[in-house]
């Protein structure tokens, strides 16, 4: 009975991955390619509390051997609209020709050949699960590995923009090396390995972050394009839904680097109130790193947001290691006895 437990379980867990992994491999090696052109150029936000600036080129193309029913159902030529990453919408003109890839059973889900189907953070995401669950699977790492989650799932959702994958990759890979050490020595309590990864964690997390800052080395006048406000929940119903501490804008604007003439648009949140006018058509002062404009930020923002509404994520991740590795009163002092009383001979 054991074993068919674990056999069904490896199989569910196992059938979406073969099936996700199948699907991109199909898409990748197997999916048509067809010539096609640019028509348009759009940039809208994608999202809420962790929006992102979602850039798309509306491209239009030709099936391979299209029926009468394809061209009905698609058009001829169809057109659809590819996301595509920052330097590609940069450097893609309207009127361009590109090569498409399409997915014959819904030829909408398309993408220019060369892009991956499945987006680089969504595929860090899984897989910092994939090692979150294998560590788990472990009974000296299993309580650290659920805590460490649940910490870094909470500090993504406590974070506004878009879930860094790269964040939860590197926390995964951290426990994953905590996990091996506590299986190799064998010693250790929860609390000092779950310590551990929290604190090595936090500076591998960080460190890209003051980085990418002190990078922004040039400034610009930008246009505020749009505004939205994060404000604290003003009843209890609506504060389980959100935990807003801090109140925070989501500011969408666009700008001209230096040496282009193209607009770069940018997405930054900002402590509500600490930039003066943040009406729609309004002038802010960005700095940006020359080599990734998209990234600027409004000069006079503050940010404690990322740190005051991660307080109650952290916080309960904290008081959850507590209580899961604490031992009850007198645990200590009979394992103690245990180990000093003398072995019987039979």
């Amino acid at each position: 009975m054991r074993v068919l437990k674990r056999f069904f379980g490896a199989v569910i867990l196992l059938v979406p991955v073969i099936a996700v992994a199948g699907s991109a491999a199909y898409f990748e090696w197997m999916a048509p390619v067809v010539p096609g052109k640019v028509v348009d150029k759009q940039e809208r936000i994608v999202g809420a509390r962790h929006a992102a600036p979602g850039r798309y080129l509306s491209t239009s193309f030709d099936l391979k051997a299209a029926t009468e029913q394809d061209r009905y159902l698609y058009g001829s030529p169809l057109t659809t609209d590819i996301a595509v990453d920052a330097r590609t919408f940069a450097a893609q003109k309207v009127g361009a020709a590109v090569n498409v890839k399409y997915l014959p059973i819904n030829p909408r889900t398309a993408r220019l050949a060369g892009q991956p189907l499945i987006p680089q953070s969504l595929w860090m995401l899984a897989a910092a699960l994939a090692i979150a669950i294998v560590a788990a699977l472990f009974r000296r790492t299993r309580v650290i590995a659920v805590l460490s989650t649940l910490l870094t799932a909470g500090l993504l959702y406590a974070t506004p923009g878009p879930p860094s994958g790269r964040a939860a990759l590197a926390a995964a890979a951290v426990l994953a090396a905590v996990a091996a050490i506590a299986a190799i020595v064998k010693r250790g309590s929860p609390r000092l390995l779950f310590a551990a990864w929290a604190v090595t964690t936090a500076a591998v997390v960080a460190w890209p972050g003051v980085r990418n800052s002190q990078a922004n080395s040039m400034t610009a006048t930008a246009e505020i394009r749009s505004v939205r406000e994060f404000l604290a929940p003003r009843s209890s119903r609506a504060r389980t839904r959100f935990i807003t501490l801090q109140e925070f804008d989501r500011v969408h604007a666009a700008f001209v680097p230096q040496g282009t003439t193209q607009p770069v648009f940018l997405l930054d949140f900002v402590d509500h109130g600490s930039v003066g006018d943040l009406s729609e058509g309004a002038k802010v002062a960005v700095a940006y790193n020359p080599a990734a404009p998209e990234a600027a930020r409004l000069v006079e923002g503050q940010r404690t947001h990322y740190w005051k509404n991660a307080a109650v994520p952290v916080g309960a991740a904290i008081a959850a290691a507590w209580l899961l590795t604490r031992q009850p009163k007198g645990g200590k002092k009979r394992i103690s006895q245990r180990r000093e009383q003398p072995v019987r001979s039979a």
